[in-house]
C-alpha cells in the first residue's frame, strides 16, 4: 500500500476545495467526508496493522497465521487448508502459503486423513500450541485496553456498522464481486 506524507493529502484536499469555491455546498461535504475517510484509512488503518501484527510478528509470524494458529487450536473439528480458505474467504493457494510458513517454522503439522488421503488435516505442534496462547492472552488484553477505553456499546455499534458496509457496500461493489469471484475459483 501507497501512502503519501499527511501533507500531501491535505494539500490535495485544501486545492480541490478551492476548485468548488468557498461556499459549503453538499459536494464540498461529500468532498471532506470522503477525505476524512482517506485518511483515517491511512493513518488509523496502519495502527489496525499494527495491533494485529505486531505481537505475532515477534515470532515470525504474520496475522494471518497467527489466526490460522487459533483457528486451529479453537476448532471443534479438524481443519483442512480448504476449511480455512473458506473461513477467510481467500483462495486455496492463499491460505497455503500461509500455512507453509507455519509448516516451516514447526508451528504445524500436517496429517493424512485416514477416509481419504487427499485430505490432511492441520495439527498445532507443542510449540504452536504454546505460542499461540501467548498471543492469544495478548491479544486480549490489547483488546481490553480498547474496550475500557470506548465500552463495549460503541464496538458492538461499529462492528454492526462494518458488517452492514460489508453487506451493503462490499457485497454490491464490482471490486467486491472480483474478490469473491477469485475466492469461488
Amino acid at each position: 500500500m501507497i501512502t503519501l506524507p499527511k501533507q500531501c493529502v491535505m494539500l490535495s484536499t485544501v486545492k480541490r476545495m478551492a476548485e468548488l469555491g468557498g461556499i459549503m455546498t453538499e459536494k464540498k461535504q461529500d468532498l471532506e467526508l470522503m477525505q476524512g475517510y482517506i485518511e483515517e484509512y491511512l493513518f488509523v488503518g496502519k495502527y489496525l496493522n499494527e495491533f494485529a501484527s505486531g505481537p505475532a510478528s515477534d515470532y515470525g509470524m504474520s496475522f494471518d497465521q497467527w489466526l490460522i494458529l487459533t483457528e486451529i487450536a479453537q476448532a471443534e473439528t479438524l481443519l483442512s487448508v480448504m476449511d480455512l480458505a473458506d473461513m477467510h474467504r481467500v483462495t486455496r493457494s492463499a491460505i497455503s502459503r500461509q500455512v507453509a510458513g507455519l509448516l516451516k517454522q514447526d508451528y504445524v503439522y500436517e496429517e493424512d486423513d485416514m477416509a481419504d488421503r487427499r485430505h490432511k488435516t492441520l495439527h498445532l505442534t507443542p510449540k504452536g500450541s504454546e505460542i499461540e496462547v501467548k498471543l492469544w492472552d495478548v491479544a486480549q488484553d490489547r483488546f481490553k485496553g480498547w474496550l475500557d477505553v470506548f465500552g463495549r456499546g460503541k464496538f458492538q455499534e461499529t462492528l454492526d456498522f462494518i458488517r452492514e458496509f460489508e453487506e451493503k457496500i462490499v457485497q454490491r461493489d464490482r471490486w467486491g464481486s472480483r474478490i469473491k469471484k477469485s475466492h469461488d475459483n
